[in-house]
């Protein structure tokens, strides 16, 4: 009887397999073809551009010596659901949960949580002539943290399509907008949104400038508020549909809204 040696497809639910192995991660190619990784970090150092990332299942950052860095042209990273997080409070030295380095380059970030530990940011997002776009992303800070979820560093730039983060931080050069989304206070700083004025960074810009054209601020009673400075209450971003005027006049079956 002839017998076939058919390869393996590996279906990886919470970053298992049936056939026993652990995969924190997948990248797929253009081709649509998927390599799968033990450890989300080698995943990230193999990442070319063009490529997708995805999240197989929530991963503890801090035994990355060096933080997890990500930054390729036309890349997204999919967090698919799932959490990166760390366990133990990181260095100093590595400023995020998550670095992304948008030098030159565009990135996806989306579907998955990112949450503080006590010395870090949830995103850092650095260099320029770039881009990152976050898309139902929920980045969070711990009680202890020190800083807020999301920051903007340099002449970095980002669009927010939607999602929940507690605390925006963007410096002065930096650049952001916002299509949606909550953004709610982090407990040290009590910033929901702040825009430095300048590096002393004790003022904020006008953060209504942050808006994506026909947005909105609202509280969390559904009231629109605006400020002439920073955030430091809970707000959401919404579109509003701008409403038809009322007819004034008709000739024949035609509706006319001025005479």
């Amino acid at each position: 009887t002839d017998v076939k040696v058919l390869a393996h497809t590996h279906n990886v639910v919470d970053g298992k397999c049936g056939c026993g192995l652990q995969f924190e991660a997948m990248i797929t190619d253009a081709e649509n073809s998927s390599k799968f990784y033990a450890k989300l970090a080698d995943a990230a150092a193999a990442m070319k551009d063009g490529e997708t990332l995805t999240l197989l299942a929530d991963v503890d950052v801090s035994s990355i010596a060096d933080g997890l860095v990500f930054g390729h042209n036309n890349t997204t990273f999919d967090l698919y659901g799932h959490k990166l997080y760390s366990s133990t409070k990181l260095p100093y030295a590595i400023t995020a949960i998550l670095n992304i380095d948008v030098d030159m380059v565009n990135v996806t970030l989306k579907n998955g949580t990112i949450e503080t530990d006590q010395a870090a940011y949830a995103i850092a997002v650095s260099g320029a002539d770039g881009h990152l776009t976050l898309d139902n992303v929920t980045a969070t800070a711990t009680e202890k943290a020190e800083y807020g979820a999301v920051y903007l560093s340099g002449r970095a730039a980002a669009t927010i399509v939607s999602g929940d983060y507690q605390g925006l931080f963007l410096d002065p050069n930096a650049t952001a907008v916002l299509k949606g989304g909550t953004f709610r206070p982090y407990a040290q700083g009590g910033h929901s949104i702040f825009h430095q004025l300048d590096n002393s960074g004790f003022s904020s810009r006008d953060c209504m400038e942050l808006l994506d054209e026909g947005c909105v601020y609202e509280n969390e009673a559904g009231g629109q508020v605006r400020t002439y400075g920073g955030f430091d209450y809970t707000v959401m971003v919404k579109k509003v549909t701008a409403q038809p005027a009322e007819a004034v006049a008709m000739i024949g079956d035609k509706m006319y809204s001025s005479l």
